[in-house]
């Protein structure tokens, strides 16, 4: 089994929404509005502490990072790129 692991104040993604008409590229690109869930944090740095956690669903500005080693994906974004957390309330 693969597993990738973030360091620093990387995040370890995934889309949270339905498939939109947006597909996510194999090389770093501007993030579209897509909603992701945390599936795993790095420890962050000194200057960027890890406030997030497994589980948080996010949207976030910048670039992220796709991924694949022996068929295995991964969508790598950094934490201080969040913008928001979504909860939902009600």
């Amino acid at each position: 089994m693969i597993r990738f692991k973030p360091v620093n104040d990387y995040i370890l993604i995934e889309k949270a929404a339905k498939p939109s008409k947006i597909r996510l590229p194999d090389t770093s690109e501007p993030v579209s509005d897509d909603i992701f869930e945390v599936m795993d944090v790095g420890p962050g740095t000194d200057d960027y502490p890890q406030t997030l956690k497994i589980g948080d669903l996010v949207c976030l500005t910048g670039y992220i990072n796709t991924f694949s080693f022996e068929g295995t994906k991964a969508i790598l974004g950094r934490a201080r790129d969040v913008l928001a957390v979504v909860t939902r309330e009600g």
